[in-house]
């Protein structure tokens, strides 16, 4: 539709007046989704399609005559036409303007415009050609994605966990409205590596500044420090993977940063004195357990046991993969060999434990070894924060992020269907159609006695003024669906297009790629290459 009003704004204005050739154009525009619609350089409608009527509920010669600005609501009217006023002083370009129209039963929709001027021999503006296309359902889909992005935003508070995106080239530290609340910063504030350091605890900002540096030498950036927020401090933990070009310059990076205050309090608190330990452990929220370096439980909190379902004796004595997912069980072996063996100190890993009723519990859980005098494990303290409405959160945004997908996908399928449905109808009906007249009025012509020279010219001109509208048709067809794509390739539909184009306007251009055999046979496979030729 873009290509078909560039080139009635362009190179056939020039030799047809563009109302004639839109109204010779009537009966086959009033099948396809967008408007073409001409106006004056006033603004008020000359000509546009029949279809109007399916989304304003006016018919066309309701329209003619009058400003498009007289269908918008009063608070935008104003504005579009002084902005339309000030296009056309000096004959510019109206392009993707969007705009809200209403119906004639009075609700509203929107639209997206785009349109050409057209000039007289002395260069004066007499008006402009357009298309306008409904886009409500495109907004509405935006506006879906912005939910989409509300949830996103409210799963990281449930999870407490942030997000940041970092652009080297434009020293720009993007970051989610949750790293926002962890630090205490307000929404709009300019973020940038300097001011991120800024607010981490002075005693641990040259850490940070170090592990950042050798990230950037390949290290793996997974650290915790702690960050000053309104006069007292936080621990946070922060992740990263960054984004090299091949001679290892830095270009950005992405990353994650969670709130683990309340973690590291509760590993402060286990170094204290057995008896205070033990206080804060059997009266913790945060489900707690102690085993021995046989994975066996030795005591278990109260919150660990309503969290699975067992009473505190029923747990004690039990291993902990009785209770950890069957999936799971290797990469928690994996990763508490070397606290177990005196190798770290802790381990941490997202995992998912079975209840008694026999539901599953994600839970963050974090180990660390309590060790003797000689520095030797002497039994693994392990707390485990359920996690579950979090996963399920995530999960969900999972599935509609698929949804989305589908349904863009799905949208492109059915728009080139219809292309193809139209393709085939100019094609089948219309150009028969026209082949056939051309046939009659040869026949016609021939019969026609020699002495009528009157008729005979009358005959002539006819069967010359049908050749152009039959090319006209098959231009279009071709270029709704061109027939070489199916039948010998994309290269050489490409490769004929070329020539068809220095056909028609001089203009030398040369194809070159390393492909030389290129099928769109397969529907399937093939619709994007298809819908970009």
């Amino acid at each position: 539709m873009k290509a078909l009003s560039k080139n009635i704004a362009g190179r056939d204005s020039r030799k047809i007046p563009a109302n004639r050739l839109l109204r010779r154009f009537h009966d086959l525009l009033e099948y396809l989704d967008d408007i073409l619609v001409e106006i004056d350089r006033e603004g008020r409608v000359l000509y546009i399609t029949p279809n109007v009527e399916k989304f304003l509920g006016y018919k066309s010669e309701e329209i003619v005559g009058k400003l498009p600005t007289e269908f918008m609501p009063p608070e935008e009217a104003a504005e579009r036409y002084s902005l339309f006023l000030e296009l056309a002083s000096s004959g510019q370009k109206l392009t993707f303007m969007e705009m809200t129209y209403l119906h004639k039963e009075g609700r509203r929709f929107r639209v997206e415009a785009n349109a050409a001027p057209y000039f007289g021999s002395k260069g004066q503006l007499l008006g402009y050609i357009g298309v306008v296309r409904d886009i409500t359902g495109r907004k509405r889909m935006e506006e879906e994605l912005r939910a989409n992005q509300r949830d996103l935003n409210h799963a990281q508070a449930v999870a407490h966990t942030g997000s940041w995106r970092l652009n080297v080239r434009q020293n720009k530290l993007l970051w989610s409205n949750e790293t926002h609340r962890i630090f205490g910063i307000p929404e709009g504030t300019h973020m940038d590596y300097e001011t991120f350091l800024s607010a981490v605890h002075p005693e641990d900002r040259e850490h940070v500044d170090r592990c950042w540096k050798a990230a950037l030498d390949g290290v793996p950036y997974d650290i915790e420090h702690r960050i000053i927020v309104g006069g007292t401090f936080k621990w946070v933990r922060e992740r990263a993977e960054l984004e090299l070009d091949p001679e290892g310059v830095l270009l950005g990076g992405f990353g994650t940063v969670q709130d683990i205050t309340d973690r590291k309090q509760m590993e402060e608190a286990l170094r204290e004195s057995e008896e205070k330990f033990r206080s804060a452990f059997d009266k913790g929220a945060v489900p707690m357990a102690i085993t021995g370096l046989d994975s066996r439980i030795v005591l278990a909190n109260s919150a660990f046991s309503r969290m699975l379902g067992y009473s505190e004796s029923e747990l004690a004595g039990m291993s902990f993969y009785e209770f950890t997912h069957p999936d799971d069980i290797q990469a928690n072996l994996a990763g508490l060999a070397p606290v177990m063996t005196g190798g770290q100190d802790s381990f941490r890993m997202e995992k998912r434990y079975i209840r008694k009723d026999g539901r599953v519990v994600w839970v963050d859980m974090s180990t660390a070894s309590a060790r003797g005098s000689n520095g030797e494990p002497l039994y693994i303290v392990t707390h485990a924060q359920d996690i579950t409405d979090r996963k399920e959160a995530e999960e969900k945004l999972r599935r509609s992020e698929s949804l989305y997908r589908r349904m863009a996908l799905r949208l492109e399928q059915v728009r080139e269907e219809e292309r193809a449905a139209l393709a085939r109808e100019l094609h089948d009906e219309m150009g028969q159609l026209l082949a056939g007249l051309r046939i009659d009025l040869s026949w016609l012509r021939k019969r026609l006695p020699k002495e009528n020279k009157e008729l005979i010219e009358k005959a002539d001109a006819m069967q010359e003024y049908l050749l152009p509208l039959i090319k006209k048709v098959r231009r279009l067809y071709t270029e709704l669906r061109p027939a070489l794509l199916d039948e010998v390739g994309l290269i050489a539909a490409i490769e004929a297009h070329l020539h068809d184009f220095h056909q028609r306007t001089g203009i030398i251009a040369r194809l070159e790629t390393h492909l030389r055999h290129t099928s769109l046979g397969n529907p399937g496979e093939n619709q994007k290459a298809r819908r970009r030729v």
